[in-house]
């Protein structure tokens, strides 16, 4: 007879171990036989794996196949610059000269290309070096850990993932600017808008999907972006986006948002929304994260850097060309 299989999930964080995918049978119970881009070997290391399952049953017989996704927090194409907390993993594509200092943290692994020496100075807590099947090469740079700095393994010898890149946003087609100073006022017709101000005490306005050009929040006002209950992402193309005082960017379903350029928030974006819901992505320049603003959800910025100041956590992932955390910066992985 025949029967279904169900892979899920498909996305998941790296941590040092076999990232196997559960399997669900109808009937429920069956034995199930999976490959992993045609090994039995279940894969460890980041990347995308093609899996591929099947009924071991005399009774009944079927197929599936889909990709798992392994990620790291943080995938950067030079050495990071930690002055406060990482709680994932990250890695790092270039074999270049890599230093924790003070207090310093990595909850996980650096993952490295090649085999950089390790220095340690201080009371480093460091659990060790794992080694990978990979190329030895580069091995003509270190790892240095000083100080208070804590770092579980170095994982060397794995391979560099692909950078993915953002396009930069159409241009918008509307013309009106629009100012908003209460919760009562009307936007209007989104088909003409481009930019849009809500000064002090302008309320939460919501925004569908879209092509625009500036958005400025002020004081306790909000953006409110995506439809609630979709299953799939509303995109919105900005052309800047800028959140002072105590102005917030709210979700009320999954939303992309693709920037041309650098953007710098002073305000929270998503602080009560799921990491999962938002993707900020950059064309050109990086994300910051400035004084005790609150960030849930994943930035992609692969000509940039991802720069955390103060007492700002980011919680979700990020993929950039360079990150910095200052102070008591924070970036965590999100929960499974």
């Amino acid at each position: 007879a025949q029967a279904t299989i169900a892979l899920a999930p498909l996305a998941q964080y790296y941590d040092g171990t076999p990232r196997v995918v559960p399997v669900t049978t109808a009937p429920a119970g069956l034995d199930v036989v999976l490959t992993y881009n045609g090994s039995a070997t279940t894969p460890t290391a980041p990347g995308s794996y093609t899996v591929a399952a099947a009924i071991d049953d005399p009774n009944y017989t079927g197929t599936s196949s889909d990709t798992l996704v392994v990620t790291t927090t943080a995938l950067l194409r030079h050495a990071p610059s930690l002055h406060g907390g990482l709680d994932g993993s990250v890695q790092i594509l270039t074999g270049e000269n890599t230093t924790l200092n003070g207090s310093a943290w990595v909850s996980g692994d650096l993952l490295a290309p090649g085999t950089p020496a390790v220095r340690l100075h201080g009371n480093p807590i460091f659990a060790g070096i794992i080694d990978g099947p990979r190329s030895v090469d580069p091995d003509t740079y270190q790892l240095t850990l000083n100080g208070n700095a804590v770092l579980r393994h170095l994982v060397r010898r794995t391979d560099p993932l692909p950078m993915p890149t953002v396009s930069a946003p159409p241009l918008p087609a509307g013309t009106r600017n629009v100012f908003l100073h209460a919760p009562t006022e009307a936007i209007g017709d989104f088909a003409t808008l481009r930019n849009l101000t809500l000064n002090d005490n302008a309320g939460d306005h919501h925004v569908p999907a879209g092509t625009y050009g500036t958005f400025t929040a002020n004081g306790q006002s909000s953006f409110v972006l995506g439809e609630t209950s979709a299953t799939t992402p509303a995109v919105y193309f900005l052309e800047g986006l800028e959140l002072n005082a105590a102005s917030r960017l709210q979700l009320q379903g999954p939303v992309i948002l693709v920037l041309p350029s650098s953007v710098t928030f002073n305000g929270h974006v998503n602080a009560d929304g799921d990491p999962e819901w938002l993707t900020v992505a950059v064309a050109t320049g990086g994300v910051t994260l400035n004084g005790n603003v609150t960030f849930h959800g994943s930035v992609i910025a692969p000509s940039g850097t991802i720069t955390i100041n103060g007492q700002s956590p980011l919680t979700g992932t990020v993929v950039s060309d360079r990150l910095t955390i200052n102070g008591d910066g924070l970036l965590v992985q999100p929960a499974p």
